[in-house]
């Protein structure tokens, strides 16, 4: 049974109090090709996650569990499954789950990724702006061992970075 790393995505309903995310955490298995998808809630109460099965499950079960560690909530999602429909854990089928945060968390999370973005085109605006003075200097009739001297750089960089400029790569 192979697992991929967990992808996230943000939604929003404006009627929700919270910020859900929700987290792909596919597992591929041959038993998994005949099994139900399921959909969980993990919701942050106290020192706890709560975990809801909230579809998947026949109508007359309800699944329900907790773990202390966001990390844990796939595995507990998928025992709780596997518990209710008495099958083995790898005949449980895929598991969305989505994690509701408060606002004020959410504000957070949005911030770093705000500042991630930030650092992404600041390192693109620094890696043009070096192409364009190692261009520049050769376009001032320097050597590229002159240019890479000036730079602080080896002049193997000097000409990576001006054939940059040339063919509009950053």
């Amino acid at each position: 049974m192979g697992s991929r790393s967990p992808s996230l995505v943000t939604t929003r309903s404006l009627n929700e109090p919270q910020r859900r995310f929700l987290i792909d955490c596919n597992n591929t298995s041959k038993a998994d090709d005949m099994a139900t998808n399921y959909t969980a809630t993990a919701t942050r109460s106290g020192t706890w996650w709560a975990i809801e099965i909230t579809s998947g499950l026949p109508d007359h079960m309800l699944g329900v569990t907790q773990t202390r560690r966001l990390s844990d909530v796939r595995r507990a999602a998928r025992e709780v499954v596997a518990d209710l429909l008495d099958v083995p854990i790898d005949r449980v089928g895929d598991i969305e789950i989505s994690i509701d945060v408060p606002d004020d968390i959410d504000e957070l999370i949005q911030m770093y990724r705000h500042a991630d973005e930030v650092e992404a085109a600041a390192r693109t605006q620094a890696a043009n702006d070096r192409s364009r003075a190692a261009a520049g200097l050769l376009d001032a009739h320097l050597t590229m061992r002159e240019a890479g001297i000036l730079l602080g750089i080896s002049h193997q960089r000097i000409k990576q970075l001006a054939d940059r400029t040339v063919t509009g790569t950053p």
